[in-house]
């Protein structure tokens, strides 16, 4: 995997090693996420060395978003571009913590459907959203990430900051994510509540 990836990588000649701590957005950069409260949250984190952040995916919002990042001059930030779907199960498991952003006033007309891509990855997740978002809502209730507040610098890095020095915890709530996408969120246990709420509709 990490030999495909190189050869992937568009935007930096490095991919990250294997004890750097890698934060991840996968999916479409568009113009409905909170980028710039992410890059300002990781411009103030003291050890920029120790962790990267990488984002797989295009999308109208890229080219803003590498903008941004010139403007902060990160250095410890990597672009991917989308990966073929047998590669994704592999992509997504890289990320020791991946971020699902909205903007402020997004909750409800935007729901991530990323978020159980990644918890099947057994993979934790920062929700930087609204708290009455569907990611955020998840979260809190099956433990399986974390919040903080779109658009809240703070409160993001603090997240971060945490989830880099909880690796046991992280680990744990990857498990439980994985373990509520299999009993919970299954395509077949979905599609079988569908019926079922389709018979009752009929009665």
């Amino acid at each position: 995997m990490i030999a495909y990836l190189r050869g992937s990588i568009k935007y930096k000649s490095s991919i990250p090693k294997k004890d750097n701590f890698v934060i991840m957005h996968s999916g479409n950069i568009g113009l409905s996420q909170d980028f710039s409260s992410i890059l300002k949250a990781v411009n103030s984190i003291k050890y920029q060395s120790s962790f990267y952040l990488v984002f797989v995916g295009e999308g109208a919002g890229k080219e803003l978003l590498e903008k941004e990042i010139n403007c902060f001059s990160l250095k410890n930030i990597l672009f991917l571009p989308y990966q073929p779907l047998d590669m994704l199960s592999f992509s997504l498991s890289m990320a020791d913590l991946h971020v699902v952003s909205l903007k402020k006033g997004m909750a409800g007309a935007v729901v991530p459907s990323k978020v159980y891509g990644i918890m099947a990855a057994g993979r934790p997740y920062l929700a930087i959203t609204d708290r009455e978002s569907e990611p955020a809502q998840m979260a809190l209730e099956f433990k399986c990430g974390l919040w903080a507040e779109a658009e809240n610098p703070k409160e993001i890095a603090e997240s971060i900051n945490w989830a880099m020095d909880h690796p046991v915890e992280l680990g744990e709530m990857g498990e439980t994510g994985r373990r509520i996408a299999e009993t919970k969120f299954d395509k077949n246990i979905v599609i079988n509540e569908w019926f079922k709420l389709l018979e009752n509709l009929k009665v």
